[in-house]
C-alpha cells in the first residue's frame, strides 16, 4: 500500500512539475493560477531548488528513500528546465536595445484604470522609451487621448485609437 501511495505522489509531483515547466503543452498557460506562477520563473526555479534540498534530506529516511530519490530527480529536472527558460529569455536589463530605422518600439502598461495613473506620467514614460506604439489595455479612450496630446506636446507624434472587446456583442 505504501508503494502505491508513493507512486501516486511521484506521479502527481511529475505532473505538477510538467505543468509548471511547460504549461503550453497542457493548454494551461492562461489558466489561473498557472499563468501567475510561471510569470515568475525565477521563483519557480528557487522553489524547485528548495524541493531538491528537501528531497535530499528525505533521502536519509530509509522507508521513503525511493520516493525521495524520485522527487530529487524531478526537482533537479524542473529546476534545470525552468532555469534554461529563464536563461534563454534573459534576466532583464536597465537599458532598451538600440532603436534602428527598421524597428518598432512598443510600450504596454497596465495602468490599473483610468484614474490610477495620470496621462502626464504615461506620456513622459512613453516619450522616454521613444515608443512608436503605446498599448494601455486598462485605460479609457479619454485618458488615451490625453496621453496622445501630452506626447505631442513633448515633441513625440502620437494618435489615440480605441477598441473594446464585446462592444458589438461578440
Amino acid at each position: 500500500m505504501r508503494r502505491v501511495i508513493g507512486i501516486l505522489i511521484v506521479l502527481l509531483c511529475a505532473g505538477a512539475a510538467a505543468v509548471l515547466t511547460w504549461p503550453q503543452a497542457f493548454h494551461l498557460e492562461r489558466v489561473y493560477p498557472i499563468a501567475q506562477i510561471v510569470a515568475f520563473r525565477g521563483l519557480v526555479v528557487i522553489g524547485f531548488g528548495a524541493l531538491l534540498l528537501l528531497g535530499l534530506i528525505l533521502l536519509l529516511i530509509r522507508p521513503i528513500r525511493g520516493i525521495a530519490a524520485c522527487l530529487v530527480v524531478l526537482a533537479l529536472i524542473g529546476a534545470a528546465a525552468n532555469g534554461a527558460v529563464v536563461a534563454s529569455r534573459g534576466t532583464g536589463t536597465d537599458t532598451l536595445p538600440d532603436k534602428t530605422a527598421h524597428s518598432v518600439r512598443v510600450m504596454t502598461w497596465n495602468t490599473a484604470g483610468s484614474n490610477a495613473t495620470s496621462a502626464d506620467t504615461i506620456a513622459k514614460a512613453a516619450v522616454a522609451a521613444d515608443a512608436d506604439i503605446v498599448s494601455l489595455p486598462e485605460t479609457t479612450i479619454a485618458t488615451g487621448e490625453k496621453v496622445a496630446v501630452e506626447m505631442r506636446q513633448l515633441g513625440h507624434r502620437m494618435w489615440a485609437y480605441h477598441t473594446q472587446y464585446g462592444e458589438h456583442g461578440w
